[in-house]
């Protein structure tokens, strides 16, 4: 699970999204992939294409949000 904060610049947002996505595709497998966006409203829960999890996947992931933001379940 990715968790990430929306911010106040949705094209901000909107970039970090792509990039997300755009990486988990780069390491295809059958892993499940959510992404929980919280925001002043709340949060919400999606599903990122399935991917085939690594160390080197979450090291990428946390450079895109940070370590505290990627978590194996």
């Amino acid at each position: 699970r990715i968790t990430v904060a929306e911010s106040e610049s949705k094209e901000a947002d909107l970039e970090r999204l792509k990039n997300l996505i755009a990486l988990v595709k780069r390491y295809p497998g059958k892993d499940n992939v959510f992404l929980r966006v919280e925001g002043s409203n709340g949060g919400s829960t999606m599903r990122l294409p399935a991917a085939a999890y690594s160390p080197e996947l979450h090291k990428r992931l946390a450079e895109i949000v940070g370590e505290l933001n990627v978590a194996v379940e």
